[in-house]
């Protein structure tokens, strides 16, 4: 099976599933590799997200389903540590030569609804605020490009957010991009409430209530990848209506 270059191969007996947690608590950059009795199969990562996965037993399966059915398997597990650039050309080489199959744009979670959120970021004592309207929080992609790539094929409306900036779609088309910062580290939303906080799925550092009865509340969420999250119509309008005033 294909998998990016490696720098640096260990090789043990586990389960996949406990190897694919902690790749992913790790941020790990490479290709988990397993060789079971019920099949074979290979898990690339970028930093902690499967971005391309293949899996040949009974029937060859592509994608988010060939990481789920690994995660059912025991056997030999080879753990290929990559360059993060060397996981990214592997990526564009899968495309070019029309291997894209096994592709993973999107690493799907637990859906969650997530409420109107602010994103608040001060610079040179100014306050600038980021306002997210509300949607469906549907799983994580690795980088912007991947990011872009899944609304574009599902033609969805949107946003996409990071750590650093936000981008909205409207249909698949990017409509707007805000940066917020460079720095990469954690970013502060404000919230009606801590509802829903552990079903997101990334860290959260810290919560911060607002006034002494509640109320609003201060989350410093720290975002590994981008959270890709789909528009629930509100009041008749879209996203693309509200951020044009129309």
């Amino acid at each position: 099976m294909r998998f990016p270059a490696s720098e640096q191969v260990s090789s043990h007996e586990s389960s996949f599933e406990a190897a694919h947690t902690e790749a992913r608590k790790k941020e790990f950059v490479g290709s988990l590799v397993l060789s079971s009795t019920d099949g074979d199969g290979v898990v690339v990562y970028l930093d902690g997200w499967p971005v391309y996965a293949k899996y040949k037993g009974d029937e060859e399966i592509d994608g988010e389903e060939a990481v789920e059915r690994m995660k059912e398997l025991s056997g030999e597990l080879d753990r290929h540590v990559s360059r993060q650039d060397s996981v990214e050309m592997f990526r564009t080489y899968m495309s070019y030569i029309g291997r894209d199959e096994g592709l993973i744009t999107m690493h799907r979670t637990d859906e969650v609804e997530v409420h109107e959120r602010t994103v608040l970021v001060t610079e040179g004592g100014t306050l600038n605020k980021t306002e997210l309207p509300p949607g469906v929080r549907l799983g994580y992609s690795a980088d912007e490009r991947q990011a872009r790539d899944y609304f574009d094929e599902k033609g969805m409306t949107g946003y996409a957010l990071s750590n650093n900036e936000v981008i909205f779609f409207e249909n698949g088309t990017v409509v707007e991009k805000k940066e917020f910062k460079e720095d990469d580290l954690s970013i502060l939303v404000r919230m009606d409430s801590e509802e829903g906080l552990g079903a997101l799925e990334c860290d959260f550092l810290n919560v911060y209530t607002q006034g002494s009865t509640g109320g609003q509340v201060d989350v410093e969420f720290d975002i590994q990848g981008w959270e890709i999250v789909r528009e629930t119509e509100k009041n008749g309008g879209g996203l693309l209506s509200g951020l044009l005033g129309r």
